[in-house]
């Protein structure tokens, strides 16, 4: 008589279940055992370490059927040690069954064995199924309350949400809690929220900002979800459960943005805040409103003009004026000006007296860094002795356990504080004397440090250099006067190329507050 072909399908999908017996290595015993007595033929062993609801997501469960396609006739039987280890839900079990049946192969389970050819047994079978599918929903129901209760402790026991990676934290003695920690991509949340409240930008313009910035892919509906997300405010929501309502607690983890900064976020995604999306082209335009038209005497305005459809852009400094006006190219302006800061050289003795100044700065902040540092690292020392006695006591068997384990707590508590602190002073770069020579020679370079400005410190530098009003005509910028703190600070402050100092009036003279055009060098 031939011998049967049998294959044997051992699974477990979480530690408990090795506890309990279930492991790999005690089914694979039991199958071999059973064919040994059955006089079968073993024909492959697919051992399932992985947990899914359905056959279709186990990968050796995959492989044994890709197996028994390819081997059509070749197996009559597929061995199991319970219905459990098989599945877990009843329709999913009775389905499987019958697939293989068409097949020509019956599944043999080692603890509830069933007569296929016994009408009866059917009842048997499905009631074994059904106890399976009964201990599954026991389990999920388990779990989901051990989830729930976790979270409204202040657990988070999910997927750790972009900028976070999990982390644990101890409460109390020896408990661990889950919970999270920033890690390198916070940065790309905390840039999520920056540009959509300060910079208004929508959605997808922010996922295609952080995909150049960063080469971090996300979807518009992923940009949305991120500024939804309490998480990051250091909170943990709890979806509605039955008849519990929908909660948000407080977490154990550090947030990432600022309550402000994320009720402002909620505010414009409602629209009680109006996002006011425009383009702001004052980068672009930093002498606006500084210089004047030598003809009228009014602040030059910008504006970019167009051609061939947009594709060429020609940005200009004008008068609002049009005709007969003052209208020069933006590039020819900002050239002349950076020429003219080119030649501030700051005077010697000022220099050094800047210099002097920087060293004891950084000197000082040094000292007082360290001192702090020095003095939280006492404090640590004091606070961790005392956790010690206090675990000590506890040790011992004190007759007040409660006193003694909130001592501990505040302790604790007490103990994260200051490590946090002294990771925030030990992040911080501490200044050096060696870079007073980096600061000297920006200092000496106003047209690196204007080149390097933002726009509103464009404004202040010009301003404080021009307290009058600036003309400026074909290659030059005239003025009546400049900072006397300038003149000071500055050698040769009245022979500079490119920059006039007198009195005079406009050519239409419809104004004397700045001077005319004519009385500069011809060059810069």
């Amino acid at each position: 008589m031939e011998k049967n072909n049998a294959v044997v399908y051992a699974r477990v999908s979480t530690d408990e279940q090795a506890i309990k017996g279930y492991s790999i290595e005690n089914q694979e015993r039991q199958a071999l055992d059973y064919i040994k007595r059955k006089g079968y033929n073993l024909v492959n062993l697919y051992k399932e370490d992985y947990s899914a609801k359905d056959f279709a997501n186990r990968p050796e469960w995959k492989k044994l059927m890709n197996y028994l396609n390819s081997n059509k006739g070749k197996v009559q039987s597929v061995i199991i040690s319970k219905w459990d280890r098989f599945s877990r839900n009843l329709l999913g079990t009775l389905e499987m069954t019958k697939i293989l049946g068409k097949m020509g192969i019956t599944v043999e389970c080692i603890d509830q064995p069933i007569d296929y050819d016994n009408p009866d047994a059917l009842i048997s079978f499905a009631i074994s199924a059904a106890m399976a599918e009964a201990e599954n929903r026991k389990i999920s129901l388990r779990t989901t309350a051990g989830m729930r209760q976790a979270s409204l402790n202040g657990c988070w026991v999910g997927k750790p949400p972009l900028g976070y990676q999990r982390d644990w934290v101890i409460k109390g003695t020896v408990k661990k809690n889950a919970t999270l920690k920033p890690d390198s991509n916070s940065i790309i949340v905390e840039k999520i929220f920056q540009y959509f409240t300060i910079h208004n930008l929508s959605a997808d313009s922010i996922r295609n900002k952080i995909y150049c910035e960063y080469r971090r892919k996300i979807s518009k509906q992923g940009v949305l979800d991120i500024l939804k997300n309490v998480c990051y405010v250091g909170n943990v929501k709890i979806k509605k459960y039955k008849s519990e309502p929908e909660i948000i607690v407080k977490g154990y983890h550090l947030p990432i943005i600022s309550d402000e900064l994320f009720q402002e976020a909620q505010q414009i995604m409602i629209g009680k805040k109006r996002m006011h999306i425009r383009k702001d082209n004052r980068e672009a335009f930093p002498l606006k409103e500084i210089i004047r038209c030598s003809v009228c005497g009014l602040s030059f305005t910008a504006s970019i003009t167009t051609k061939n459809k947009g594709l060429k852009k020609y940005p200009y400094y004008h008068c609002s004026k049009t005709k007969g006006h003052d209208r020069y190219p933006v590039q020819v302006v900002h050239d002349c000006f950076g020429r003219v800061l080119k030649q501030f050289k700051v005077k010697d003795e000022i220099l050094n007296l800047y210099s002097a100044m920087v060293v004891d700065t950084i000197n000082s902040h040094n000292k007082e860094v360290l001192a702090e540092k020095r003095k939280i690292e006492q404090d640590l020392e004091k606070v961790r002795g005392r956790i010690k006695n206090a675990e000590d006591l506890l040790a011992d068997g004190l007759e007040n356990k409660e006193v003694c384990l909130s001592m501990l707590k505040r302790f604790r508590d007490e103990e994260d504080m200051l490590i946090m602190k002294h990771a925030t002073l030990k992040s911080e770069a501490m200044p050096k004397v060696g870079d007073v020579e980096y600061l000297l020679a920006l200092f000496n370079s106003f047209d690196v440090l204007y080149s390097l400005s933002d726009y509103p410190l464009k404004k202040k530098i010009v301003s404080s250099i021009f307290p009058k009003p600036v003309i400026f005509s074909k290659d030059h910028f005239r003025t009546e006067q400049v900072s006397p703190l300038l003149e000071l600070l500055i050698l040769n402050s009245n022979n500079l190329q490119g920059l006039k100092i007198e009195k005079s009036h406009f050519k239409s003279g419809s104004s004397s507050s700045a001077p005319p055009a004519g009385l500069e060098p011809a060059t810069l």
